[in-house]
């Protein structure tokens, strides 16, 4: 009766340790394949087109370009900027004052 018992309990710590075995190759594989990138970042790697937009570098290189003079002395860009705001009240005014009369 010893000896079935010790054969017993052979084949169940073999198993067991089957089971072990299996469980922990399945934790490393799942945490060798599992990903910590989130989906806004897959969404960012995107890859990008590979060809450049002609029509927006040269509407970058059109764009205004400040004197040295108007970055020190912001005020007088402002001032010039009202005075052309008030240029423009102006012809609105004329134009309708103009329609207005052409109406009579």
């Amino acid at each position: 009766m010893k000896f079935k018992f010790g054969k017993d309990l052979l084949v169940l710590t073999i198993l067991t340790l089957l089971v072990i075995v299996t469980w922990v190759g399945f934790d490393v594989y799942k945490a060798l394949n599992k990903t910590t990138i989130s989906k806004a970042t897959k969404e960012q790697m995107q890859k990008l087109d590979p060809t450049l937009n002609t029509k927006v570098i040269e509407d970058i290189k059109s764009r205004i370009v400040f004197s040295e003079d108007d970055l020190n002395n912001p005020s007088a860009q402002v001032k010039k900027d009202e005075d052309e705001e008030v240029g423009i009240e102006n012809e609105n005014e004329e134009s309708a004052t103009t329609s207005g009369q052409e109406q009579d």
